[in-house]
This record gives structure tokens, sequence and C-alpha cells, in this order.
């Protein structure tokens, strides 16, 4: 009733009534209806814009016992001054809160505004006032994600770098999940290259969500490229990745370029075990458990004893306590930028195929052998491997050797490293596997040689159903060189077969670029080029383009398209 008296625009009269109807209600016996229409109302009035009626209503409700104050019941309260730009008052209404209710309403909001206007004395009073109630790791994880929403990656990665930050994998996991629901890839791209190469990371789980993400849209070449990244980043691809993307592809009568997992079964037993007859778990306190182990090799590659490290972990293995994959890549990648090849194949001889690529054991012995200066001998091994393979499964086994990224980069500083290398990629692309020429190509690209770049896209990429560029993208943004995604853009239009939407990321990038540097004219410029071009609304990022409507306007200019 106070809720329609409200829609009505009566709201003295839903005050009163409220009051005049009060009743003893039980503070469990709030029910889930109480409070959705409870929030409704605040909602609609804080649309309105009068923060003096949202304050009234919020304290009738509370003081009368219909609610009780959490962040969803508050947030209206912040929101309402947030609408009409008001940050400081917000901000003062956000401390009531903290010090009356111990609730911090709509935190991320008032985090992004203020990250915005790049106030950082005043994010750095509400991250403290929020760490008295929620404890400083959440509201670091709380901070990653702001500096994420608002595309500003190299913060957020800098905090996920705090020496000793334990990462709440179910608060990235749960974020993950509201980004899918709400249509936002931008934010998953945007977090999956804040965490990359960060050992204490899991981001198999971000990975699968982008992909949920894209196949809802049904983008499937950026889903089938996010496949090919995995590759180029040396990730493992899980099994519930597989199977998502085998089954969009099959939907939609692709071919699918990898072997798909076998369906796990489940059979109920003819006979079923007595429970008494089921060993149990080994529970032995004399053993050191599988935390604790990849704890300490955590601590001491962090403190450089590698060697030390990688001891401990042998001697845990022997002892049947397996390190947790992620530090161990950690441990691996350390000892390979030091070209600590034994070390490394030590550790190879108790790993079986699947336990390799989890820790990308390939990918990291290649490094630790280049960086001991025998990346020629290396490479001539691949090219010879290559080319007496007699399938497609010998090929793919090769190419596991092949340099990538560091490696890679270090080799096309060579001028005849670099040729062997390219004679590799050129080989494979003729047995049909083009990631190493794509691979060689972004460091080439990277690495300013334009000529050998030119040729290898002509020789092997140019008809390429697919291409990763991702990392170009990256390297553009963090040397802020807007001419390289130019270049890039004007290279992938004369590819013929790669989508509409691959183009449509790098021109949203450029247009992203633009804006964080405030040049509005020259992103508004590049959004009208992409459309001139055949573009579409649908291949750009959405948020690049609220964003620049948003500036556009703010000069008092029309925004003449649609958004």
């Amino acid at each position: 009733m106070a809720y329609a008296l409200v829609r009505a625009n009566r709201f003295d009269e839903a005050v009163q009534f409220l009051k005049d109807n009060k009743t003893e209600i039980e503070v469990e016996n709030i029910n889930f209806l109480i409070n959705s229409k409870t929030w409704q109302m605040l909602n609609s009035l804080a649309e309105t814009k009068d923060e003096n009626k949202v304050k009234e209503m919020t304290a009738t409700l509370l003081d009368n016992g219909y609610i009780e104050p959490s962040n969803v019941i508050l947030g209206p309260l912040i929101k309402v001054h947030l609408l009409k730009d008001d940050i400081d008052s917000a901000l003062q209404e956000f401390e009531r809160c903290c010090q009356q209710y111990r609730s911090t309403p709509w935190k991320g909001e008032l985090m992004k505004a203020l990250i915005l206007k790049e106030d950082a004395t005043k994010l750095q009073w509400l991250a403290d006032l929020s760490t008295q109630i929620h404890g400083e790791v959440n509201i670091l994880h709380d901070l990653v994600l702001a500096f994420v929403e608002c595309g500003r990656l190299r913060q957020a990665r800098r905090i996920l770098e705090t020496p000793g930050l334990q990462t709440r994998h179910k608060r990235l996991t749960d974020a993950c999940e509201r980004y899918v629901e709400e249509g936002k890839p931008e934010y998953l791209e945007g977090l999956l290259e804040a965490t990359k190469e960060l050992s204490h990371i899991d981001r198999s789980k971000i990975f699968y969500h982008l992909l949920v993400s894209y196949c809802k849209a049904d983008e499937t070449d950026k889903a089938l490229g996010l496949w090919t990244l995995l590759q180029e980043e040396s990730e493992v691809p899980s099994d519930q990745f597989l199977m998502h993307l085998g089954n969009h592809l099959k939907s939609k009568n692709r071919p699918i370029p990898f072997v798909l997992p076998e369906a796990e079964v489940v059979q109920k037993p003819v006979n079923p075990t007595p429970t008494a007859a089921i060993p149990k778990r080994n529970t032995d306190p004399s053993k050191t458990s599988k935390r604790d182990v990849t704890a300490r090799i955590e601590k001491l590659t962090q403190d450089g004893k590698l060697v030390q490290a990688m001891d401990y972990a042998l001697k845990s293995i022997k002892e049947g306590v397996f390190p947790k994959d992620n530090v161990l890549k950690f441990l691996l990648k350390s000892l390979a930028e030091q070209g600590n090849v034994e070390k490394i194949q030590a550790l190879g001889d108790h790993l079986d195929l699947v336990k390799r690529r989890n820790v990308t054991y390939n990918d990291k012995l290649t490094l630790a052998i280049f960086m001991r200066g025998n990346g020629a001998e290396h490479v001539e091994n691949v090219l010879r491997q290559v080319k007496s393979a007699q399938s497609d499964e010998e090929i793919a086994a090769a190419l596991r050797d092949f340099p990538r990224s560091n490696a890679l980069a270090r080799a096309v500083q060579d001028e005849d490293l670099a040729k062997k290398c390219y004679e590799v990629a050129e080989l494979a692309s003729t047995k049909g596997h083009v990631l190493p020429a794509n691979l060689l190509w972004l460091e080439y690209l990277l690495a300013g040689k334009d000529n050998e770049a030119d040729s290898i896209w002509k020789a092997c990429l140019q008809n390429a159903n697919v291409i990763v560029f991702r990392r170009l993208l990256q390297e553009s943004h963090t040397r802020r060189q807007p001419q390289m995604i130019e270049k890039i853009i004007e290279v992938l239009k004369t590819n013929k077969t790669i989508s509409p939407a691959s183009i449509g990321n790098a021109y949203s990038r450029l247009i992203n670029l633009y804006l964080v540097d405030n040049k509005i004219d020259e992103a508004k410029e590049v959004l009208d080029r992409a459309v001139e071009s055949g573009i579409t609304n649908e291949n750009l990022n959405v948020t690049a383009l609220k964003r620049l409507k948003e500036s556009w306007e703010a000069t008092g200019k029309k925004f003449e398209y649609s958004v």
C-alpha cells in the first residue's frame, strides 16, 4: 500500500500509513517479499533525486520495524546523491551507515565514481573506512574489481601483486558469474588481462566465464579465439571449458579444433562396497598437508631460494604430496628466468602429460634453454621433428616445444634464430598449424620489426580463420601507443575470413585508449571510421560506446549513434 501511494506521488500519506499500521514483526519473519517491495519503493524515490524523501522513508521503515538495515536496503541513500553527482554528500551518508549500521551500501559504485574522478585521497579514505568492517583483504578485492570495471587494469594488477595478498578465489568467481549474468564480457576481458602471469591466481574460471559470456551472445569467433589465446599464454583449458566450447561449436556446425574430453560417467556399482570396507582417507598428522607444502614452496620462491624450493617440492612429491599447480608454475617460471634447465628437468621426471600441461612444463623448459643460450639448437630440433612428423598428433607434439612469450621475444632479436623460428612457423602453417606463425607475428610487431611481421602475415596468416592479437592491444595500452592499434586494424582488414567482431574489438580498444588519455575528438573520429568501414554497434564494446557518448555529450555536442 505504501509503495502504491509513493507511485501515486502521495509521499506524506505513505509515511503516515506506515506509522499507523506498524505491527510487531519478529526480525526472522521479515520475508523476502517485504524486503523486495521496500527496496523497490526506496529505489524509486532515489530515482527522483530527492534525498530528503529517501532519508525520511528509510528512517520510517527502520524505526517502525518493517526492515533491518542492510547494504541493499541502505543503497538508495547513497544512490540518490550519486545520481546528482554529489559525491561528497554520498560519502558523508556512507560514513553514517558505516558508523550507525556497520554497513557499506553502494561501496563498489562509490569506488568507481572516485576512480573515474581520479580522487586518490577520497578513495583511500573510503577503503580505510570499509576495511574496519570487512577487513583489508576483502576491500583490496573490491578495489581490484572496481579498477577493472573502470578499465584501469594497471592499478588492478598492482593490487593483485601485493606481497602476501591471499587471493579470495570465491570473490573473483562470484564476480565472474555476475558479469556473465549482466552481459559484461568486457569486465571479464579486463580481469583476464589484469591477472596475466600472476601465479597465485587460478585464471581457469575467468577463461570459462568469458567463454560462457561469448557463447551466450553467439560470438562464436571470439569464443574460438579464446581457446587460441589459452595456447598463446601457455594456459591449460579445463575440461569444463573444452566441453562448453565443443558443444557450442557443434551447435553452430563449426569444426572442433581439439579433442573433446571424455564425459565422466558415474555408474552405480552392482554390489556396493559396505561402508566399513571403504578405506579411510589418510589423516596421518605427521604427514605435511598439501596446503602447507604449497605455502612453503611459494615462500621459498618469493625469497629467491629457488633450488631449495624445487628440492622441497621433489621431496614432497616423492612422499605423495603434490603441490598446487599454480605455485609450481610460479617456481618453474622463476627457474626458467635463471636458465636452470636441470632443476626443471628434475621435476619433469615426476610429471605425466596432463601435469606437464597444467604447469606449462614445456614452455618453461624452453625459456630456460633460451636463457642459457641454447635457443638455436632447440629450435633446430623442433624443426627436425616437424619435418619428420607423420601425423597431425606428431606435429602438435613437436610444436609444444616451439618458443613462446619471453623465449620468442628473445628469439626475434637474434636474426639467425628468428629465421629458424620463421622456418618452423611457415612449415607448420602448411600443415594446418598457424599458431606458431601467429605468435611470431605478434613478437615481430612488438619488437618494431614491421617488415618481418608483414612477411609472415602474408605467408601464413592472411587467410587464417582466427587471429590472436589481444596481447598487442594490451601492450598498446601499456605503452600508450595508439598507432600500434591503428596498424593492427589495417592489417586485420586484409584478412577477409576473420569476423567483424574481431576488428570491432580492436576499434573498441583504440577508442578506450583515447578516452583514457582524455582525447575525446580522436576517440570519436575512430568510431566514425569504424562505422564507415562497415563495423556495426554489435561488433563494438558497449562500455566503450557508452563512455564515448557520455564524454562527447559532456562537451555539449550531440552523439549521433545509438548505444
